[in-house]
């Protein structure tokens, strides 16, 4: 590798440390959603953000 393994490898392991945390915390937090709801536990309803069209037309820089 010319002198540049250190910058590879630690590429490498960063690569798989990322993919294995986008695997791992959806699955995690999938678990914990189900486990609410056979317990009884609703979920929290998410609002969307209300914004009148007033607000966006005048918004600064538009």
């Amino acid at each position: 590798m010319d002198g540049h393994g250190v910058y590879v490898w630690s590429v490498v392991v960063v690569s798989v440390l990322v993919c294995a945390g986008l695997l791992v915390l959806p699955a995690r937090s999938a678990r914990r959603f189900i486990a609410g709801l056979s317990e009884g536990e609703a979920p929290a309803p998410q609002a969307a953000p209300s914004v009148r069209i007033e607000e966006v037309n005048n918004a600064p820089g538009s």
